[in-house]
């Protein structure tokens, strides 16, 4: 920011020179934001994060996205199979398998996975391996069954009630 002496005429232009100081006052709203090497930097604005939850997305929602994501890059062409999205992932082909069988899951079960509350501390409430218990039935009522039987912690309501 330059500052500029506008109408200061004769000797009063010479304190400026001779290292006389004034107080100056500039307003602005800014906020902190970390880097991704942890510093904090002070950014010009106000902060639009504000109203972001604390917390991680339990690994079991960001996985059946992804799922949802990789199946739609192949039906729309971007990528001519699994295994070519295993190979540039650099990941098994019996990994990606695991990760598409998700989509193998009754569509209410997607939904409701897609949907957990946000983990504030400890392990994660579903566990990849009772999903894929799941996913190797085939019958969509029956994995609600399974689904509806399992044990949920942390609070989080069965998907379907019982009768």
């Amino acid at each position: 920011m330059k500052l500029q002496n506008q109408g200061i005429q004769g000797n009063q232009s010479n304190q400026y020179n001779q290292g006389i100081s004034h107080n100056l006052t500039i307003k602005k709203k800014v906020h902190f934001k970390n880097n991704i090497n942890g510093r904090k930097t002070m950014q010009e604005g106000e902060n639009l994060n504000k109203d972001v939850p604390s917390g991680r997305i339990p690994r079991i929602s960001r996985l059946m996205a992804l799922a949802i994501r990789l199946d739609t890059m192949v039906k729309n062409g971007e990528m001519r199979d699994l295994a070519d999205i295993a190979r540039l992932g650099h990941i098994s082909r019996a990994r990606m398998s695991q990760i598409a069988d998700m989509l193998m899951l009754a569509p209410e079960i997607q939904e409701f996975l897609l949907f957990l509350p946000l983990i504030k501390k400890g392990n994660d409430c579903i566990s990849e391996h009772e999903i894929r218990v799941i996913s190797k039935e085939l019958d969509c009522d029956k994995q609600r069954v399974i689904f509806r039987k399992m044990k949920l912690q942390d609070g989080i309501k069965k998907i379907v009630k019982h009768p």
